[in-house]
């Protein structure tokens, strides 16, 4: 009988020594996100005695109206998601250089409640570009820029209440090239153009390809390309045309409008060479 006690004794002691070690210590409590509209799955995983330790969440990419923080049946907290825009895109963005250091941007304005716009202006499709807020609800803002480059602009609408609209796509009206022309409404008139007319139109085309991210021809960017006037011949306008055209298609815009496509042995217009300026979108 007193054998069989002490083993009782042991075997009790033994299992209560077992229970223990089954309880972790600290106990670690799991958090389950409780969701009221479908959307987002947030687990947070709290513990270790520590704050701001032992949590993670994880995002999806679905939006939600509510989100509730449980630990078992508790609630600890609940957060409600960020509303999106509630604004479209200006549309109709177009953008005029007025000098070689002025640019005019005008477009339409969505529907909604508007307290202003921000306007963002980039020198390529990689800078990330500088945001102005025009502090209107006016649908054209007049950007003062640095004369000798392209710049490239896209709208958002500010609303008065809630996150601005997204931006507005890039076309091929919404650049603008700050830099003047060495232009006339004679010019190309019975051919007669000069070396000073050719280097400034092949000028403007060298700031478009900067901004397209390519390399000009030797000559262009310095405005030297041609030393001498003479008649124009179709070869220097079909060179214009497709450094142009190249510039357009590196900004993923649509074809530029030329008067025609000259080749070799036609006789060149003041269309052809007027339709190549415009197309460069710099002061005239």
């Amino acid at each position: 009988m007193f054998k069989s006690g002490l083993r009782k004794t042991d075997l009790r002691g033994h299992r209560r020594k077992r229970a223990r070690r089954a309880t972790p210590f600290p106990l670690v409590a799991a958090f389950v996100v409780g969701m009221v509209a479908c959307g987002s799955l947030v687990a947070a995983i709290a513990g270790g005695g520590r704050a701001g330790k032992g949590r993670a969440a994880l995002q999806g990419s679905l939006p939600l109206a509510q989100e509730n923080i449980y630990a078992g049946s508790r609630r600890l907290a609940s957060e409600q998601p960020v509303a999106g825009p509630s604004l479209s895109p200006p549309t109709n963005v177009v953008a005029t250089a007025t000098s070689g250091t002025s640019i005019t941007i005008s477009w339409t304005a969505p529907t909604g409640s508007i307290a202003s716009y921000n306007v963002l202006r980039k020198t390529s499709l990689s800078d990330p570009g500088v945001t102005q807020n025009t502090g209107s609800t006016a649908t054209s803002f007049i950007d003062t820029v640095t004369t000798g480059a392209a710049y490239l602009y896209e709208v958002s609408a500010v609303p008065t209440s809630g996150s601005p609209s997204n931006y507005s796509s890039l076309t091929n009206l919404s650049f603008a090239t700050a830099y003047s022309l060495s232009l006339s409404p004679s010019v190309a008139v019975g051919n007669a153009i000069t070396a000073q007319q050719v280097n400034s139109i092949r000028k403007a085309i060298a700031y478009v390809l900067v901004a397209a991210q390519l390399t000009p021809p030797s000559g262009w960017l310095s405005g030297s390309s041609i030393s001498s006037d003479g008649p124009v011949q179709a070869s220097d306008v079909s060179t214009m045309q497709s450094e142009l055209a190249s510039a357009y298609s590196a900004l993923g815009f649509s074809p530029p409008a030329f008067n025609r496509s000259v080749t070799t042995g036609l006789a060149v217009e003041a269309a052809d060479y007027s339709s190549v300026a415009q197309a460069t979108r710099a002061a005239n």
